[in-house]
């Protein structure tokens, strides 16, 4: 289960990279300059979370809780890349 759980979390890695260029290429350069600042932040933010994700899972008794922190960490890039996805969309669609 974790496994499949790492294979989604890669897929929408790319997904979100994806998005990231797409929207990257229809924004001018101050909203450009914003998106990379915010994309900065928002690894941060990744990083932290899987941390504490990490950290409750292995303090919980059962290794479903592994399972269920590798679960978070597909929820937190898949949602990140749908967030981008949605901007592009409201960019391209404007036009």
């Amino acid at each position: 289960m974790i496994s499949c759980e790492e294979t989604a979390r890669k897929e929408w890695d790319e997904e979100l990279n994806k998005n990231y260029q797409l929207l990257l290429n229809v924004l001018d350069s101050t909203s450009k300059e914003k998106l990379i600042v915010s994309q900065r932040h928002w690894v941060k933010f990744r990083e932290k979370e899987l941390d504490l994700a990490n950290q409750i899972s292995y303090e919980m008794e059962g290794t479903m809780w592994r399972v269920v922190a590798a679960g978070r960490r597909t929820e937190i890039v898949k949602q990140r890349a749908l967030e981008l996805q949605d901007y592009f969309n409201i960019m391209t669609e404007k036009k």
